[in-house]
């Protein structure tokens, strides 16, 4: 509770499972702060973790998040919430990059709750501001002029960069 982690750098571009965490189970993670990162692997990967089964609370990430040319599942805190994956008020200021299945928080699957993302994302199919496919979103944004997405695939809503910032 309460780390930071600078300059985190993992360059596996041909495994996949590939985050600080590479597969969680059951497990809860809080107040993590992960600045500056470099990541880079071939399927679900995320900074914080690369399939999260547990919880991610009040974390956030930036730097840069990217997958290989042919898999799927990426994301500015994780890859895939697997069967059980939650990410609870926190935070993506990542660029992220990837083929399929590419969101600012997750990249498919799992629950995100009060989040929101601001990083530039890219992709080719199921491209998203907070996930790209299959995930539930509560009370969650991401900034649409930051982002470049217009959409996600769940409940967010997408803001634009004067919005988020009102006071």
């Amino acid at each position: 509770n309460g780390h930071t982690i600078s300059d985190l750098e993992i360059e596996r571009p041909d495994e996949s499972r590939v985050g600080l965490f590479g597969v969680t189970d059951d497990a809860r993670i809080e107040q993590l702060l992960l600045k500056n990162v470099d990541i880079e692997g071939d399927e679900n990967v995320g900074p914080i973790a690369g399939i999260l089964d547990g919880e991610i609370v009040e974390c956030a990430t930036s730097g840069i998040v990217e997958n290989g040319e042919i898999f799927d599942g990426i994301g500015g805190i994780a890859g895939s919430g697997g069967s059980d994956g939650e990410i609870i008020r926190s935070y993506a200021a990542c660029e992220v990059n990837g083929n399929e299945d590419v969101g600012g928080i997750i990249g498919f699957d799992g629950v995100i709750t009060e989040c929101f993302a601001v990083g530039e994302i890219s992709g080719g199919t199921f491209v998203g501001g907070l996930s790209g496919f299959g995930t539930t979103e509560n009370d969650s944004y991401w900034d649409t002029d930051a982002t470049g997405q217009d959409s996600s695939s769940g409940d967010g809503e997408g803001l634009t960069t004067a919005d988020m910032t009102v006071e």
